[in-house]
């Protein structure tokens, strides 16, 4: 867990402990109060592992296949060849 995960961690901890209310927490984290009951709940349900980021370990939105990017390297090395053989 990255150290931002763990401080949400500590405070949702104190809201299900009830020693702070969700609006104080929402204010600490720059959340909503609704954001608040959505990780509350799923700290329940999971524990520590429901505040994990989801997305950590997918590739990112702007990620291409594995096959698109062998063939565009594959017509650049035959462009350069090309090129190379006209000069």
């Amino acid at each position: 867990m990255s150290a931002k995960e763990l401080s949400k961690l500590e405070i949702i901890q104190h809201v299900c402990d009830k020693r702070i209310r969700q609006i104080d927490a929402a204010q600490a984290l720059k959340l909503s109060r609704s954001q608040i009951q959505k990780l509350v709940n799923r700290f329940r349900e999971f524990g520590p592992q429901g505040l994990v980021s989801k997305k950590r370990a997918q590739p990112g939105d702007h990620h291409y296949c594995s096959i698109l990017k062998t063939q565009v390297l594959e017509l650049i090395k035959t462009s350069q060849q090309v090129l190379n053989a006209s000069i």
